[in-house]
């Protein structure tokens, strides 16, 4: 029986059209119409398209120059990642999609020449696309154009092959597949089709502020078509690019030419809707009215009147005939009648940029609040302005606690741990500020916080780094100081790198042991940078304490400081942090007597403390050890130009150079009694070749120190 049926139906397929009838007949009941019944329920689950819906008026926001109300993701523009299908919608029917192309792969592999393939080809582009799969969905799209540029789908691969380019954000190719398709689907009177592409056109060209360019497909459009209601759609779409590009006299024109041909009720609607809101815009309140009055009347709007579009233009027209008495009634009103409408949600945006932007911060987060409750033009704008005017109150709040913590906390870590955490606090707030765009308040915060972390605290780096941007423009000099504090200080950080790129100095700054950084600091003063010499000698002793090149590095500072620069002060208060921190060292014997002559010239009480514990308790001092700096005089002893200038038949050692001091009585010398900001090895240059690398050795608090081999000099 069913071997009879089968030569009954091939029979009469060869009788209707032969083979391709029986190769079509095949390809639709097998295959095809189970591709196109996934392609449909899968669109219908996820909702990518809204056909289903009954359509409703556009909801438009105008542009705000200083805020971004639309944001993308991955650096694409709003209306290109909004095409994205995102994962939590795609995974209900991710199986349908993918039994969309294993079918469509089937058509082509085993029905070529059926008249299916066309349509195959575009199913299968879809699925890829919504799988955001670009570059599979365009070698469909392109197959399409090419071999079937007469098909019904070209228009829609070439339109979806336009959307690939620009979600790979190739805006050339976009650009090209975009006028393509508007020809293509000219040719078809594919309006809708038309309308997407125009839409697209426009969107980029306003992202690259090219308005005559997003106004021009739509007149030429106009002007070539001869179906009414598409011209009057292409109207409105017309007045609504330049409503929202803030050009209300122009589209309050252009809107009201819509009436000259044969709108829809919704075109009708849509038109007359932004014209009452372009004419409050432009202070014509009366005329605003007056469109309100005549749409309640009109009974084919009753719908759009539900779902709250007159009453969120009221509002928008009582925000701006600045009537606050009036406002506030109309807001009582419209709240308890048009809860959750959409166009609301853009009135109480707009009310809040109005408050915002007077600096009544907790008013305007309220409607930032009422803005943000579902998906809208305005929800990233309302969502980004809550939040930080959130992390505002939040910030200050944190940081006034903070504050009178450290008030009554002792000195110790625990000070320097709340002072750290107080000065990431701030910096957060002037943050928050400058994202805010109140600049002169950020710049006070990053201020704060780069005066109030203690220094070891790496993230001070990026306090400085912050506040060096703000005063950039008006102080470069000063922009230029933090950058070197930041290289100085903190060279390992990212902030010590960016330092390092803005004051053009080479990779060579950046060595990390202390064995390097003694050799790139004596290259540096070979080639004449005596600045990052110094640099570089003064991190070997702020790196690498207990390193065998810390005191060495020390003495060569302090040694450049008095021969080259004659800066006595700053030679003095590096001479005597190495006798503090490297008593036992060669180098503190070496200026030990003349760092203590010096004190006692400038007036210190303890400088008897720059003669005592040369040796370990117990040990006997050996007078022939003191040694003496190379001098010009400035740190010196009696009876000469320097220390080491004594007079024939006197010995640098002789009591009667020496000055009479109690070593018992002598306490340490305190740092707070020398003079740090004269001692900074950052700017000052010097030329001078100071001991080499090989000489140098490890500073150990043993007998032997005093007949080690000291650098030469």
């Amino acid at each position: 029986m069913k071997r009879r049926l089968l030569l009954i139906v091939f029979s009469l397929s060869l009788g209707l059209g032969g083979c391709h009838f029986w190769d079509n007949s095949m390809t639709f009941f097998n295959t095809y119409y189970n591709q196109k019944k996934l392609m449909a329920e899968t669109e219908e689950e996820f909702g990518y398209n809204d056909y289903l819906k009954p359509p409703k008026p556009r909801v438009i926001a105008p542009q705000e120059h200083d805020l971004t109300l639309e944001k993308g993701t991955n650096d694409l523009p709003a209306y290109v990642s909004d095409m994205i299908v995102k994962p939590q919608k795609l995974q209900p029917v991710q199986v349908k999609v993918d039994s969309i192309i294993i079918k469509g792969s089937k058509i082509l592999a085993t029905h070529p020449k059926s008249s299916f393939v066309d349509g195959s080809l575009y199913l299968m582009a879809k699925a890829f696309f919504y799988r955001s799969e670009w570059l599979p969905s365009n070698i469909k799209c392109q197959e399409i154009a090419e071999n079937y540029p007469n098909s019904p789908y070209s228009p829609d691969a070439h339109l979806l092959s336009a959307k690939n380019y620009l979600l790979q954000r190739n805006l050339p190719r976009a650009k090209i597949m975009l006028s393509r398709t508007i020809d293509v689907a000219w040719q078809q009177e594919r309006y809708d089709v038309l309308s997407e592409a125009f839409e697209l056109t426009a969107e980029e060209a306003i992202e690259e502020e090219d308005y005559d360019g997003a106004e021009r497909p739509y007149r030429q459009a106009i002007n070539q078509c001869d179906d009414e209601a598409q011209k009057a759609k292409w109207q409105c779409d017309l007045g609504l690019v330049l409503y929202r590009l803030r050009i209300f006299d122009k589209a309050n024109k252009e809107l009201a030419k819509v009436d000259e041909y044969s709108p829809t009720p919704l075109t009708e609607f849509e038109a007359k809707y932004y014209r009452a809101l372009s004419l409050a815009e432009l202070k014509h309140f009366d005329e605003a009215d007056n469109i309100l009055a005549n749409l309640d009347k009109n009974r084919n709007f009753d719908e759009y009147a539900k779902l709250g579009y007159q009453n969120s233009a009221r509002l928008q027209i009582a925000r701006l005939r600045g009537n606050a008495d009036s406002l506030a009634m109309v807001e009582r009103a419209v709240d308890s009648t048009s809860s959750g409408s959409v166009p609301l949600l853009v009135a109480n945006f707009e009310r809040g940029l109005d408050l915002y932007r007077a600096k009544d911060y907790d008013k305007a987060r309220l409607y930032f609040a009422k803005a943000k409750v579902v998906r809208s033009p305005i929800f990233d704008g309302a969502n980004t302005l809550f939040t930080l005017l959130n992390t505002r109150e939040l910030k200050m709040t944190e940081s006034k606690q903070l504050h009178d913590q450290i008030q009554t906390a002792s000195p110790g870590e625990q000070k320097d741990s709340l002072q750290s955490l107080y000065a990431r606090t701030i910096f957060e707030l002037g943050r928050t500020n400058e994202e805010m765009g109140n600049k002169d308040s950020a710049e006070y915060y990053f201020h704060e916080a780069m005066t109030a972390a203690p220094d070891k605290d790496t993230l001070r780096a990026q306090y400085l780094y912050s506040y060096g941007r703000m005063v950039a423009p008006r102080n470069p000099e000063l922009s230029d100081s933090l950058q070197e504090e930041i290289f100085a200080k903190y060279p390992k950080t990212v902030y010590g790198d960016e330092a390092r790129h803005i004051l053009g100095i080479t990779d060579y700054a950046l060595l990390d042991s202390a064995e390097e950084l003694y050799k790139s600091g004596t290259s540096f003063r070979n080639v004449g940078d005596y600045s990052m010499a110094n640099r570089q000698y003064y991190r070997v002793f702020s790196d690498y304490r207990n390193s065998k090149f810390a005191p060495a590095a020390l003495y060569a500072i302090g040694w450049v400081w008095e021969q080259k620069l004659n800066n006595n002060d700053s030679a003095f208060y590096y001479y005597g942090l190495l006798i503090k921190r490297y008593p036992f060292s060669e180098y503190a014997d070496d200026i030990r007597f003349a760092v203590s002559y010096g004190a006692a010239k400038r007036g210190i009480a303890d400088s008897t403390s720059f003669l005592g514990n040369r040796r370990k308790p117990g040990e006997v001092q050996d007078q022939n050890a003191v040694k003496t700096i190379p001098g010009n005089g400035s740190i010196s002893a009696p009876g000469g130009t320097g220390v080491n200038s004594a007079q024939p038949g006197q010995g640098q050692n002789s009591p009667s150079q020496q000055p009479v001091f109690n070593p018992r009585t002598a306490p340490q010398i305190p740092a707070s009694s020398l003079n740090p900001q004269l001692g900074s090895p950052l700017n000052t240059p010097f030329n001078q070749k100071l001991p080499s690398i090989d000489s140098v050795e490890a500073p150990t608090p043993t007998p032997s120190d005093s007949t080690k081999t000291k650098p030469k000099k």
